[in-house]
């Protein structure tokens, strides 16, 4: 049975009245602590005897409605035996690691610029002219991609463009 209505939450809201949890039913409860800026929806649940909690989200981002909605799929979901906090951690984990393998990922324009670095500039007597041809050719068609996702088809293409442009011995 739920017990709150969005009249009470926004009179608390509206009056400072901060709180460690107020529940709703159904493990749905709603915390307001002195630090949180915002009332934050939270889920109670017990999984293999273990008493797990996760958040929802915030009172801003789900109304009433919406909370005890998606309270009600979390319940049906925990019924079914997953961990949906477990759940959520994996997934923005996977996330996290996402967004890091991006920030780490070796681009070619990244690694044109260091096997010039390494390999022309310390051996070739006019290597502005190598470079020109780095920067035409291969750079300015692949530069953006990530170094594991170029293909054969890819550095056919940069061939191709080569000869169509004249410039059999460059390719």
């Amino acid at each position: 049975m739920p017990k709150l209505t969005d009249m009470q939450i926004r009179a608390w809201i509206k009056n400072g009245e901060r709180f460690e949890g107020r529940a709703d039913g159904d493990g749905l409860y709603l915390r307001f602590r002195k630090e949180d800026k915002t009332p934050f929806w939270r889920y109670r649940y017990k999984l293999a005897g273990k008493s797990r909690t996760m958040m929802i989200g915030s009172y801003s981002d789900f109304s009433l409605a919406k909370a005890r909605e998606v309270a009600k799929e979390l319940s049906a979901r925990v019924a079914l035996g997953y961990d949906v906090a477990a759940e959520k951690q994996e997934r923005k984990a996977e996330a996290i690691a996402k967004i890091e393998a991006e920030k780490n990922a070796i681009h070619v324009s990244e690694l044109a610029a260091e096997y010039y670095a390494r390999q022309i500039e310390t051996t070739y007597k006019h290597p502005e002219l190598f470079r020109s041809s780095l920067q035409k050719n291969i750079v300015a068609l692949i530069g953006r991609m990530k170094v594991e996702d170029v293909r054969p088809r890819h550095v056919d293409a940069v061939l191709q463009d080569v000869l169509e442009r004249g410039s059999p011995t460059v390719a």
